[in-house]
């Protein structure tokens, strides 16, 4: 779904885009558009900002892929109608990789910020013949995603495309990384340092401000309950509330059992 109503501003310094939140929006949850929506415009209002400045008649919009999302901070979610500023900021270019930051304003309140690595590929692989041709058919055939573009003529554009071999090795990056921070979580909750709240929290790769929104509670109380002394005190009602959140039986809570974390590539 495209993210961004118009492109304000697009230089080398930076890039600024408007959206008005609308009730269809699919990333709208009671009345507001939820953080998965926001980080969405975030890395839509940084690829209008390259297709803007790379964009020319003869050229191709290359694609880009977010590799990483670092220092993201939530503190207010806007509501259906009103009208949201992103404005994005190039900090390095290495190689293929753009390091951005971004920064959302609401009433001229910043709700929101967070940096992101985006990668670029050098050069559009052709698509494939057939399936038979890939190293892996099945990963290809299984691995799609909606590619966004920019045009100064056409504005933006989308297409569901397969994820090619770059996509896919910052894929496995990513989960080997979360598998190692589970795995720290595991040892912290054997030491009785962390409850099980910790492991559900980074296995479904939720962040403070996050879960605290979905469980409508303080991020002081989620703190409390991330001790052992504060999970122990939990009420039925609360167990009940954090599996519906996490998507797990209420007897799966305590759970912290390896097999039960996320497939990579999916």
């Amino acid at each position: 779904m495209v993210m961004i109503d118009r492109l304000i501003k697009a230089d080398e310094a930076e890039t600024i885009t408007a959206l008005v939140v609308s009730a269809d929006n699919v990333f709208v949850e009671n009345g507001y558009l939820r953080e998965p929506g926001l980080i969405e415009n975030m890395a839509q209002t940084a690829a209008a900002g390259m297709g803007a400045k790379s964009s020319t008649p003869e050229s191709k919009p290359r694609k880009g892929y977010i590799g990483a999302l670092k220092n993201l901070k939530i503190d207010k979610l806007p509501a259906v109608g009103e009208e949201i500023i992103t404005r994005v900021m190039v900090v390095n270019n290495v190689l293929n990789a753009t390091i951005i930051e971004a920064e959302v304003t609401c009433h001229d309140e910043v709700i929101a910020r967070g940096e992101l690595k985006i990668f670029l590929e050098e050069k559009a692989p052709d698509p494939p013949e057939t399936l038979a041709e890939q190293p892996d058919p099945l990963m290809y055939r299984y691995n799609r995603e909606v590619f966004y573009s920019f045009n100064k003529e056409t504005g933006f554009t989308q297409k569901v495309d397969y994820q090619y071999s770059a996509n896919q090795q910052i894929i496995r990056q990513g989960w080997d990384a979360a598998e190692d921070r589970l795995d720290a979580v595991r040892q912290e909750i054997a030491a009785g340092i962390l409850s099980p709240i910790a492991y559900h929290m980074e296995r479904c790769l939720m962040e403070l401000s996050i879960l605290a929104s979905y469980m409508k509670l303080s991020k002081w109380r989620i703190r409390r309950h991330l001790k052992p002394s504060g999970y122990h005190k939990l009420t039925p009602e609360l167990r009940s509330k954090y599996a519906a959140v996490f998507g797990i039986s209420v007897n799966e809570l305590d759970n912290i059992d390896p097999m039960d974390q996320p497939q990579k590539g999916t």
